[in-house]
């Protein structure tokens, strides 16, 4: 398995032959910021457990090194018991075995993606590391913000602003420009950039009074394949 960087890392080497990757057939499966879709309704104490111990196993299997690791979680914004659901997958994460993510660049990738966040972003600490791995290992867990309704129907793009890339999206309420700091704004960074190591990003997509769910699936999943989040490789959906 491998990453983006994988690939790109192999076309450097091409290049340096004098040759294009059409001339050599070069073609990767990799390059993914794998969503997970989390449905609305009323879920059992069990199946919120099963359902955090899933997307857990799914990021930090192989310590995040892997083309198809979880990295976007997809809640609805209104949802009930979605505070629930967040304490049972910090559970998850902290005491689910630690792998050391072990590729190169791997941990320092997700170091500089959590400085876009500042205080939005936290390192989950592990209670069952393995030998080798260290706290680098951890987790670290992102706040991206909110997607409202309205950006879909408006169809509002991402921009890049300072290298960092911002969503022109508002929250319930807010303004929705970029540097809207109380309109709930979307930092997509890190559903832009893959991350392959130990980062897992949370966005919520915002669930409308009355919204039937098949409604809000047919929004979330047409969000998931859309430029927003990285590469077509991998989706889960959790209902």
């Amino acid at each position: 398995t491998g990453s983006e960087a994988t690939y790109n890392a192999l076309l450097s080497g091409v290049a340096a032959g004098g040759k294009t990757p059409e001339q050599c057939g070069v073609t990767a499966e990799l390059g993914c910021a794998t969503p997970w879709l989390v449905m609305p309704g009323v879920w059992s104490e069990q199946e919120m457990t099963n359902g955090a111990k899933l997307i857990a196993t799914a990021k930090k299997a192989n310590g995040g090194c892997n083309c198809l690791s979880a990295q976007t979680v997809v809640l609805p914004s209104a949802w009930p018991q979605k505070a629930v659901f967040m304490d049972k997958l910090e559970h998850a994460l902290a005491t689910q075995r630690t792998f050391p993510s072990y590729y190169p660049g791997s941990v320092a990738r997700a170091e500089q993606m959590a400085k876009v966040y500042g205080d939005k972003a936290r390192r989950i600490k592990s209670t069952n590391r393995m030998p080798t791995a260290t706290e680098d290992d951890d987790t670290v867990l992102v706040e991206c913000g909110l997607v409202s309704a309205s950006a879909f129907k408006a169809g509002m793009p991402i921009q890049v602003v300072d290298n960092a890339v911002v969503a022109s999206v508002g929250g319930v309420g807010g303004s929705g420009g970029v540097g809207d700091d109380g309109g709930g704004g979307l930092i997509g960074h890190a559903l832009c950039t893959e991350a392959f190591g130990p980062l897992l990003a949370v966005v919520e997509v915002e669930l409308e009074d009355g919204e039937s769910t098949d409604s809000y699936m047919a929004r979330c999943c047409s969000w998931a394949n859309s430029d927003d989040v990285c590469g077509s490789l991998s989706c889960s959906l959790l209902a």
